[in-house]
């Protein structure tokens, strides 16, 4: 029956002795740490409170704020300094976001001044037309009356083409003759709106040849004409008087 007892008297004695001291020794330093954890954790408290009073007098109510609870102080208080600034930039973030909350719920004020018009309203129909009114702008008569007017100006004559301006179109010459060559060249004594300009001389050799030699002759002297609106070069004029016109555009005439 020995292998009930495994302690002798003498091991049971300094097993008890032992027991009996690490028991004394913890409940020693247990009260020394829960002596100072007191007046620790009081102020980490007073600390917590006067922080969540500062935030619901700048905000107007109660926020929520990352701060540590526990009874037991923590190792370093530095730790505390950490939470109040996550607490505090938590709580402007919270703020901002319910202030646009706020304005996207807020409803758009509409200005009573303005009118409010129907967009169907603007699209015109054929059947609030009444084409029964010809416009002022209008006249069915008036290509009869420009027909009359061209024919009085040309006395009579007829003409290849109605020449006018390239660059503005306007009209150059009621009157004019086509070349028999050159289709795109055009002859006209009597022209509109139509400017020499004397300060310029062209000048062309003409040749005449014969059976055995080529004989110069006379020089042909131009003077360029020009749009008198645009001022675009259309031809020239020459000493009889003659304009040639080069750069223009033929209409039917």
């Amino acid at each position: 029956m020995a292998w009930f007892y495994p302690f002798t008297p003498t091991q049971a004695a300094w097993t008890l002795l032992l027991f009996s001291t690490g028991a004394a020794l913890f409940a020693t330093g247990a009260h020394f740490s829960y002596a100072n954890i007191g007046p620790q954790r009081e102020r980490a408290l007073a600390r917590d409170e006067f922080v969540r009073q500062y935030l619901r007098k700048k905000f107007g109510e109660d926020r929520h704020v990352i701060i540590s609870k526990s009874s037991a102080p923590q190792s370093s208080p530095s730790s505390h300094v950490s939470g109040r600034c996550v607490g505090s930039s938590g709580s402007r973030m919270e703020g901002a976001k319910k202030k646009e909350a706020e304005v996207d719920r807020r409803p758009m004020e509409v200005d009573s001044e303005t009118p409010t018009t129907d967009p169907w309203e603007l699209v015109s129909s054929d059947d609030e037309i009444d084409y029964s009114i010809k416009p002022e702008f209008y006249d069915p008569l008036l290509d009869e009356k420009d027909e009359q007017w061209v024919n009085k100006q040309r006395k009579g004559r007829t003409s290849d083409a109605v020449l006018s301006c390239p660059a503005c179109f306007t009209t150059l010459c009621f009157d004019c003759q086509r070349h028999e060559i050159y289709v795109t060249q055009y002859r006209a004594m009597f022209v509109l709106n139509c400017k020499v300009r004397n300060d310029q001389i062209l000048r062309e050799q003409s040749r005449r040849k014969s059976k055995n030699r080529v004989e110069s002759g006379s020089e042909i002297v131009f003077s360029p004409v020009c749009c008198s609106v645009c001022s675009t070069e259309v031809g020239v004029f020459d000493k009889d008087e003659v304009y040639h016109f080069f750069n223009v555009i033929p209409s039917n005439s």
